[in-house]
């Protein structure tokens, strides 16, 4: 295990390393392009750029930057640095971030090395609002673990005026809580009271967040809520779903969506899954239900988003576009909670874990056929690639020795090649989330 100075270390010197092969490739020919002020601002980051610059602004009718929360562009002009600037700051937010999360769930080296070679998070080294959002939703979890009301205020807080989460958070909250008491307690009236004051605390500063979003733009541009409205312009409204599955610029971006994809409908197995062992307490909870407030969260967290990406988009050629999902999912800490349960021992019994692993491997095949992802031989490859990586991941619990090194070490190699060309991807304008 390693202690959370050494996660911190660890993770920057990754990073550092990662920037030093593509300086290298760079000389070499290979790679086409180095990050600078200007290539960085790609996407989300230019629009974040934009509100740091002039501020929000109304445009009926058309899409438009009030989709974008406040906090990251505040932030950022608070720090008054270029594009590079605010991208090393948000490394460093991440590397905390992942310090702050090794006090509850002690990752090893194998761990980090498996999180940090995760192409999708280049998002935390670009002028998006990632590492921010990843922060503080560490801090609620760490919260939720320690049991601490001033860490999950400041993580609910702090979440609600970075990303636009609140109608995911509040139904989340409230799940939580609802299992918590049918599950966890005796189901007395002070259990149920000490349920519902969390409830209305977490669900109070959910509430706060949101309004002062509401209050800040409409001093900006003066209308009530219209971050609500604009999101039908970007595309973000209500559909049923048509397969096969695509998304915007498929061949840069299939792999990584359809992963996310695939952690969805695991994220929605593993909640049923939990649900019934502890309906009929077949669990022995080695962990206290603070543990199990944070994984029944981010199973929500998960399973809301997935919805919300397959449900709530528009269409490309005709396809429902689950575009970004990788982003919305991975990016976040709460994909770090539901992997530490899937390497969990909790579930006991060979053939339990067995059909638990049956069940994983089935979900990631039945997502290879929801979606394009087999047109694009490269993405393909990619996503079979990680899927296996991930079992690898999920299934060794104990040290590395001989082969498993050298494999180890293959696979990590390979990811590192993935996440070296998504970064160039995204220098060069491509659309990865």
């Amino acid at each position: 295990m390693l202690n959370s100075r050494k996660v911190f270390l660890f993770t920057l010197l990754f990073f550092l390393t990662i920037f030093c092969i593509y300086y290298l490739l760079y000389r070499l020919g290979v790679m086409a392009v180095l990050p600078d002020n200007y290539n960085l601002l790609r996407n989300d980051a230019d629009w974040y750029y934009k509100i740091t610059e002039i501020g929000y602004y109304y445009q009926p009718e058309a899409i438009g930057n009030t989709a974008f929360f406040p906090f990251f562009p505040f932030f950022w002009k608070f720090t008054g640095l270029s594009s590079l600037g605010i991208s090393v700051i948000n490394l460093l937010l991440f590397c905390a971030a992942l310090s702050l999360l090794n006090q509850v769930y002690k990752f090893t080296l194998f761990n980090l090395l498996f999180i940090c070679t995760i192409p999708s998070f280049i998002f935390f080294i670009v002028p998006y609002s990632e590492a921010l959002f990843f922060l503080f939703g560490s801090i609620y979890i760490y919260g939720l673990y320690r049991g601490s009301f001033l860490h999950q205020g400041i993580g609910l807080l702090g979440s609600g005026l970075t990303r636009s989460v609140v109608t995911i958070f509040i139904p989340a909250v409230f799940i939580v809580e609802i299992c918590i008491f049918l599950f966890y307690t005796e189901r007395k009236w002070g259990d149920f009271k000490d349920c519902l004051m969390k409830f209305l605390y977490q669900c109070s500063l959910c509430l706060l967040s949101i309004g002062i979003v509401a209050v800040y733009q409409y001093t900006a541009i003066g209308k009530w809520f219209y971050f609500i409205e604009i999101q039908q312009y970007w595309g973000r409204h209500f559909q049923w779903p048509s397969l096969p599955f695509t998304t915007f610029t498929p061949q840069s971006a299939m792999g990584m969506d359809t992963i996310g994809l695939s952690m969805g409908f695991t994220a929605i197995a593993l909640f049923l899954f939990l649900i019934n062992k502890v309906w009929y307490r077949k669990v022995d909870r080695k962990l206290n239900k603070n543990y199990d407030r944070a994984l029944i969260f981010s199973l929500c967290y998960f399973i809301f988003i997935s919805i919300l990406d397959v449900f709530f988009t528009n269409d490309y050629q005709g396809h429902t576009k689950i575009w970004s999902i990788n982003r919305h999912l991975l990016c976040t800490p709460y994909f770090f909670v539901i992997l530490f349960e899937l390497r969990s021992s909790r579930w006991p019994g060979v053939a339990g874990y067995r059909f638990f692993m049956a069940g994983v491997i089935m979900i990631f095949l039945t997502t290879l056929f929801l979606t394009q992802i087999s047109t694009y031989p490269i993405q393909l490859i990619y996503f079979i690639f990680f899927s296996v990586y991930l079992l690898k991941y999920i299934i060794i619990q104990g040290p590395l020795e001989g082969m498993e090194r050298i494999l180890h070490a293959l696979f990590i190699s390979i990811n590192v090649m993935f996440y070296l060309i998504y970064m160039q991807n995204y220098l060069q304008n491509g659309w990865l989330g």
